[in-house]
């Protein structure tokens, strides 16, 4: 029966959330995708509901605070006004599917890695997802649905492709899946909120990029937000 959840596990956190991502990002804009993920920590936090975890107002506000700050942060609230483009209803939709995916994921992989550990959990999950794109690229090759394959020609492609294989994939599923094992999932989610903060803070010292007065703004609303949520409930 593990077996069967941990295949699921990988239908949904490895093929559903990066193939609707991918063809959702070929559709719409960089903004309205990266819009759309800040929607996840949420999903993931109501998500929890069904498994039994509660969710206090305190939490609620500290998820919402971290949500306005990463807007912030990725300017898709800045001096411009809102960036959220309509237009490409189709790719927002698809990546829309890539979050939930991803926090079906999580909420259901919260009782499944407390059974297996967060490291048979990350294995397992990838081996059964590494299998089901198989068998997706092989639908895709005998349908023909005109989707276009290019490997890589330079061993600098392929460098970044071991990376990302190994760090953001490997090491960071892992790392999810342990934390899972051991704090609530509404903390775990909005964890999520830090990643944009790190970025920014990496262009700013690897490339040379401004942050802005709002993008200032809104990395203190997402720490503000991640403390709120985290803090323990007096009793």
């Amino acid at each position: 029966m593990d077996m069967l959840k941990l295949a699921g596990l990988g239908l949904f956190g490895i093929v559903g959330m990066s193939v609707f991502l991918f063809a959702g990002q070929r559709t719409t804009t960089a903004i309205n995708s990266s819009m759309i993920m800040q929607i996840n920590p949420v999903m993931i936090m109501l998500g929890g509901l069904f498994i039994g975890e509660k969710i206090s107002a305190r939490q609620v506000v500290g998820i919402f605070m971290s949500l306005l700050g990463c807007f912030l942060v990725v300017n898709i609230i800045s001096a411009k006004g809102f960036a959220y483009s309509p237009e490409n209803m189709k790719g927002d939709f698809l990546v829309l599917l890539s979050a939930g995916c991803w926090a079906f994921y999580s909420v259901f992989g919260k009782n499944v890695v407390k059974r297996t550990g967060g490291y048979a959990a990350t294995t397992w999950a990838m081996v059964f997802g590494a299998l089901e794109l198989l068998v997706l690229v092989g639908i895709i090759s005998i349908f023909n649905f005109n989707y276009e394959y290019k490997l890589p020609v330079f061993a600098s492609q392929w460098w970044v492709i071991i990376y990302l294989g190994i760090f953001p994939t490997a090491v960071a599923f892992f790392a999810w899946y342990e934390a899972m094992d051991k704090i609530d999932l509404s903390l775990l989610s909005v964890m999520q909120y830090l990643t944009p903060v790190f970025t920014i803070f990496m262009a700013f010292f690897m490339l040379g990029e401004k942050i802005s007065l709002l993008n200032g703004i809104g990395i203190a609303l997402v720490l503000t937000g991640v403390v709120f949520t985290s803090l323990k409930r007096k009793t």
